[in-house]
């Protein structure tokens, strides 16, 4: 995990476009300014944003390195359950067969128990990156984000199982795709290292059925492609390290106004897709157009 930027507690600014500056932190965890969370509470952690890299390889039977095969690959990720040893639910396997699923974590700040006391998501998404020569790309890339964890580890799913349960489907092209995550009740609250099993929480995850894939050895075969999971937490400091955590108000908003604000537009908001040249630039242009109609109406100014 690299962290990318980090901010102290501070009060809200309260009058100054609040739900708007959240919203964009939603629709852009990587880019935004980060944002105090309307979470319930008076509690105020440190925010932090943090990128994950994950690039699918597994164990298979000897062969040519640089012999090309076609894959399936899954990657399902739940903040809340972030551990270094659980938050990510990963499977790949031949196309068209099962696809073992298993749990993995990462080793990083925000799961440093003599650092951090607590933590909670605030905003959160999830790409596929496709690399390797254009011309050789294929698969179809299917995402989800949803308010539980379709899927544990432990299982055997294959990739029309997990094709059958995905939101929005792209063709596996020259671009990234996105999916973003969204609070759910159990995300508001505070976790320790300790707490980490929770079926109700946020979660998004990509499915690329068919993508080209290489022998990078002679028994491991890697996907030409990756997984980035960027995200902003709040935390608070183990006592130990003399660090207060700050008492504020909590904003005159809750998440589930905020959300409402998107109401109509869900779709658009939640999955990329394929993020280039024109289409990026309409896509953007239509769909911030409807936002501020639908936001409006749903929650007054945007200067609230």
């Amino acid at each position: 995990m690299a962290v990318v930027s980090s901010r102290v507690p501070r009060p809200l600014r309260l009058g100054s476009n609040y739900p708007a500056r959240m919203r964009a932190l939603w629709s852009d965890p990587c880019n935004a300014e980060m944002v105090h969370p309307p979470y319930a509470g008076t509690t105020s952690g440190y925010l932090m944003r943090t990128v994950d890299i994950i690039t699918p390889d597994v164990a298979a039977n000897s062969y040519n390195p640089g012999t090309k095969v076609v894959q399936d690959v899954y990657l399902q990720w739940t903040p809340s359950n972030y551990s270094d040893s659980t938050g990510f639910v990963y499977g790949m396997g031949s196309s068209g067969g099962n696809l073992p699923l298993q749990g993995f974590g990462k080793s990083s700040f925000i799961t440093n128990a003599t650092l951090v006391r607590t933590f909670r998501p605030v905003a959160s998404c999830l790409e596929w990156v496709p690399t390797g020569p254009i011309g050789e790309r294929s698969g179809i890339v299917g995402m989800s984000s949803t308010p539980n964890t379709p899927v544990t580890a432990a299982t055997t799913l294959t990739a029309m199982n997990l094709l059958s349960i995905s939101a929005h489907t792209e063709a596996n092209a020259a671009g990234c795709y996105e999916v973003k995550w969204l609070p759910t009740s159990l995300d508001e609250e505070f976790e320790t290292k300790n707490e980490l099993s929770h079926s109700g929480c946020g979660s998004v995850s990509i499915l690329v059925k068919g993508v080209d894939a290489t022998y990078t050895t002679s028994s491991v075969i890697t996907a030409s492609g990756f997984f980035r999971a960027t995200t902003v937490w709040e935390w608070t400091p183990v006592s130990t390290l003399g660090v207060l955590s700050a008492v504020t108000a909590p904003p005159p908003y809750t998440s589930q106004q905020i959300i409402a604000g998107l109401a109509g537009n869900m779709k658009d908001f939640l999955y990329g897709g394929l993020k280039v040249g024109v289409r990026m630039g309409i896509g953007f242009g239509a769909n911030y157009l409807r936002r501020r109609a639908g936001q409006s109406l749903l929650m007054g100014r945007e200067d609230m």
